[in-house]
């Protein structure tokens, strides 16, 4: 196969030169959802020179309604690996990089070295928060979208002299989330095309990146695009306190956006303790141990400490949690 011919219908957009930056540039892809599943496709048949996968969590069933890189044989693998695997077959003339892993202060640092784009397709604001501290301190791109029910928002960061995400969301309060107000497939498309599209035109042109907050509702097929003022009093952009990146502002268990489940961690873990957790749990009843991570019950152990527990709240996950990990 001539490599050259992939790409021939892009580069008469782009122009040779525009594709090669494509191919040396390195972008991460933060949460493999509807949004970061979709955008991390575009990217790899675009020929992104490497692309880095980083999700923590696994394919369930409901996913597949919106996340349509994954099928019904996927559920219950990470969407990190699987993702990779799906990719590879689309363009293996790419570096790929999957990172089954919760993106957190402590390894935040390491796991986005030398990223010239960063697109945001997190589900909470904790994480996104995180990105915004992370490459404003860094002064690298942020791609960030979101999606609640049929409507969507994009904006990018990029810049000293425009808006961060905390001059947004100030607040600091989520209205409406995927669990009250449900996810229509189309709008995650429409969203993560344009972050994957936006990641493209910063790497090939930067002046042409969005300078505005857009606002999309695809029942009314309406674009709204906003003019966003910086803060002049943001804590990050403006005074530089980095609260999430110090670990001073710190997540403790994590609720996944769309499922009754709950993220807990073992203190002190290391990854020895993975194959005595699972025989114990063996013992208990039956364990579909993928290497990675080991479903049991409504609980699934990860091999970097991390629990994902389905519960009706916090309370009862903790409870599921310390009668079968312990502390």
């Amino acid at each position: 196969m001539v490599i050259n011919e992939r790409y021939k219908k892009q580069e008469l957009v782009l122009g040779k030169e525009g594709q090669k930056k494509l191919a040396k540039a390195t972008v991460a892809v933060v949460g493999l959802g509807a949004l970061g599943s979709n955008c991390a496709e575009l990217l790899a048949r675009a020929g992104i020179g490497k692309v880095m996968l980083i999700d923590r969590d696994i394919i369930s069933l409901d996913n597949l309604q919106r996340q349509h890189l994954y099928d019904e044989e996927d559920v219950g693998k990470a969407k990190a690996v699987v993702c990779k695997e799906k990719l590879l077959k689309i363009n293996s003339n790419i570096v790929i990089q999957d990172e089954l892993a919760d993106i957190t202060w402590k390894n935040i640092n390491q796991l986005l070295k030398n990223i010239d784009c960063i697109i945001d397709c997190t589900d909470n604001l904790f994480t996104r928060m995180l990105l915004n501290d992370f490459c404003v301190k860094s002064n690298i791109v942020l791609a960030h979208g979101a999606v609640v029910g049929n409507k969507g928002s994009l904006y990018v960061v990029s810049g000293k002299e425009k808006a961060c995400l905390a001059c947004i969301y100030f607040d600091k309060i989520s209205h409406e989330t995927c669990d009250t107000a449900g996810v229509l497939n189309t709008a995650s498309c429409v969203v993560s095309n344009l972050q994957a599209n936006e990641c493209i035109k910063f790497l090939w042109n930067k002046h042409y990146v969005e300078q505005n907050f857009l606002r999309i509702d695809v029942l009314t097929n309406s674009f709204e695009k906003l003019r966003v003022k910086k803060n002049r009093n943001c804590l990050v952009c403006v005074k530089n306190e980095f609260q999430y990146l110090s670990g001073k502002i710190e997540q403790k268990a994590v609720h996944y956006c769309g499922s009754f489940q709950y993220q807990l961690e073992k203190k002190n873990f290391f990854k020895k303790e993975y194959k005595n957790i699972v025989d114990k749990l063996k013992k208990l009843g039956k364990v579909v141990d993928l290497g990675y991570c080991a479903h049991f019950d409504d609980l699934t152990l990860f091999l970097d400490g991390r629990v994902l527990i389905k519960a009706k709240d916090e309370k009862e996950a903790r409870k599921i949690f310390d009668k079968y990990i312990g502390c």
